[in-house]
C-alpha cells in the first residue's frame, strides 16, 4: 500500500466544528404558519417581554415595601451582641465572629418572614376579591397566575393586553425569577434585602449611635435629628422612603460636624479631635425609581453596539464641554466679579483631591 505524502501531518490533533442548521417550514406546516401567524404573534410576546419586567419591577416593590411595613422587630438584642463583638479581645476573636454570625442569620430570618406574612394576607385578599388561590408565601411571585395579580394591579394603567399575551409562554421569565428570588434569600448574598437590611443598614445605623454617644455633648442636635440615634427607630428606615429622610438628616448634621470641625481652634497648643462624620445608609434593594434601576443597555444584535457606542461617544463630548463651561465660569470669571453668585467660601476640596487636582 502505497503512503500518503502528508500522512505524517493528518490525524494527530482534535478538531471540533460547529455546524449550522435552519429550520425552514415547508408546504402544509409553512401554510398553518402563516395562517395563524405564529412568527408575528413570537415577535409581539418578545418585544412586550421588556415592558413586562417593567411592571413586574413595579409589583415587586409594592410587595417588598407592603412587607416591610410590618415590622416591629425588636433589634435591642442585636445592638448588644454587635457590641460584645466589638469590644471582644483579640483571643477570642474567632468565637465572637461565630456567635456574631449566627445573630445575624436569626434577624435575616426575621426579616424573611415578614415577606411570607404579606404573602398569606395577600393570599386571603386575591381569594375573596378576585377568587384566585395562590401560594400562601412569597413563592407565589413566580407562578403562572402571577399574570392575573398582574393584570388586576395595573388596571388602571390600562395594561392588561401585555399580561394576556404570555399565557401559556411563562418561561420567557425564567431567568428572570430566578434573578428576582434572590432578593428574598436569608442566606447572607449581597442581592438579598435581608442582607441590605441586617448586614449593611443595621451595622451602618448602630455604629452611628455609637458615635453619637461620644460626641453627644459637643453636637446641638433638634429632637428630629435625635431620633436617628435610637434603636427603636430602625423599624422606620428600612423602606425606601424613610430611608432617604434618614439620610437626609444624617447629612444636615455632618454638616454641623463640618462646621464644627473648621472652627476648632488649634493656637492653643492643645488640638481639639475632629468628629467624624455619621454613615448613611445605602439604598433598599429595588428602591430606586425604575429609570435609575434600569440604567443598563440590552444589546441583542452586533449592529446595535455600533449605535450605543456613538450615543455613549456624543453624550460624553456634550458633558465634557459642559464641565468644561462651569469651571472656566468658576475659575476665571465668578470668582473675579462681585455680582457672582457663587459663594468660594462653601466650597471644599477633600485633602485626598489635592494631589490628583495639583498633578492635573
Amino acid at each position: 500500500m502505497k503512503k500518503c505524502l502528508f500522512g505524517g501531518f493528518t490525524k494527530k490533533y482534535e478538531i471540533s466544528k460547529t455546524l449550522r442548521f435552519e429550520l425552514k417550514p415547508v408546504r402544509e406546516t409553512k401554510i398553518l404558519m402563516e395562517e395563524n401567524k405564529v412568527i408575528e404573534k413570537d415577535k409581539l410576546i418578545l418585544d412586550n417581554y421588556h415592558e413586562v419586567k417593567k411592571y413586574f419591577d413595579k409589583y415587586h416593590q409594592f410587595f417588598i415595601e407592603e412587607s416591610l411595613k410590618l415590622s416591629n422587630i425588636n433589634f435591642n438584642d442585636f445592638f448588644n451582641d454587635y457590641k460584645r463583638y466589638k469590644n471582644n479581645k483579640k483571643e477570642n476573636i474567632i468565637h465572637a465572629k461565630k456567635d456574631f454570625v449566627k445573630i445575624k442569620n436569626i434577624y435575616r430570618k426575621k426579616i424573611c418572614m415578614l415577606f411570607d406574612k404579606k404573602a398569606k394576607e395577600l393570599s386571603k385578599l386575591y381569594k375573596q376579591n378576585l377568587n384566585i388561590d395562590i401560594e400562601e408565601d412569597k413563592s407565589f411571585l413566580k407562578k403562572k397566575k402571577i399574570f392575573l395579580i398582574l393584570k388586576d394591579h395595573f388596571r388602571n394603567e390600562e395594561k392588561e393586553d401585555i399580561f394576556s399575551l404570555f399565557n401559556g409562554f411563562t418561561t420567557y421569565f425564567s431567568g428572570y425569577y430566578l434573578n428576582r428570588d434572590n432578593f428574598y434569600k436569608d442566606n447572607g448574598i449581597s442581592s438579598a434585602i435581608a442582607t441590605r437590611i441586617i448586614d449593611e443598614n443595621l451595622i451602618k445605623f448602630l455604629d452611628n449611635i455609637e458615635l453619637y454617644h461620644s460626641y453627644k455633648n459637643i453636637l446641638n442636635l433638634s429632637k428630629e435629628e435625635l431620633d436617628c440615634f435610637e434603636i427603636s427607630n430602625y423599624n422606620k428606615a428600612l423602606l425606601q422612603k424613610d430611608i432617604n429622610i434618614y439620610n437626609f438628616k444624617i447629612g444636615e448634621i455632618n454638616k454641623k460636624i463640618n462646621l464644627y470641625n473648621q472652627g476648632i481652634d488649634n493656637s492653643l497648643g492643645g488640638k481639639k479631635p475632629k468628629i467624624r462624620f455619621f454613615k448613611k445608609l445605602y439604598t433598599q434593594i429595588l428602591g430606586k425609581d425604575q429609570a435609575e434601576e434600569n440604567k443598563y443597555i440590552e444589546i441583542k444584535t452586533n449592529k446595535e453596539v455600533f449605535g450605543v457606542l456613538k450615543d455613549l461617544d456624543v453624550y460624553n463630548v456634550s458633558n465634557i464641554k459642559n464641565i468644561e463651561i462651569i469651571l472656566d465660569l468658576l475659575f476665571n470669571q465668578e470668582i473675579n466679579n462681585e455680582n457672582n453668585n457663587l459663594d468660594i467660601k462653601n466650597i471644599f476640596i477633600a485633602k485626598r483631591f489635592l494631589n490628583t487636582i495639583s498633578g492635573k
